[in-house]
């Protein structure tokens, strides 16, 4: 019986640690599309100010 419930044990920490790594791949991937768009904010951003800031050069 002891053998059993380890066995029974490993299999849900198997699925578990499944699991958690699916989770974490989620993770990095959403977290990787928030920086992918946060960086296009800021070159957007960015290239906004140069046009807006092109007559005035020297507040770069």
């Amino acid at each position: 019986a002891l053998a059993y419930y380890f066995k029974l044990a490993s299999i849900t920490e198997l699925s578990y640690r499944k699991e958690m790594y699916a989770c974490d791949i989620i993770a990095r991937c959403i977290l990787a599309q928030i920086a992918l768009d946060v960086n296009s904010a800021i070159k957007q951003l960015h290239r906004l100010l140069s046009i807006e800031l092109t007559p005035f050069p020297f507040l770069f």
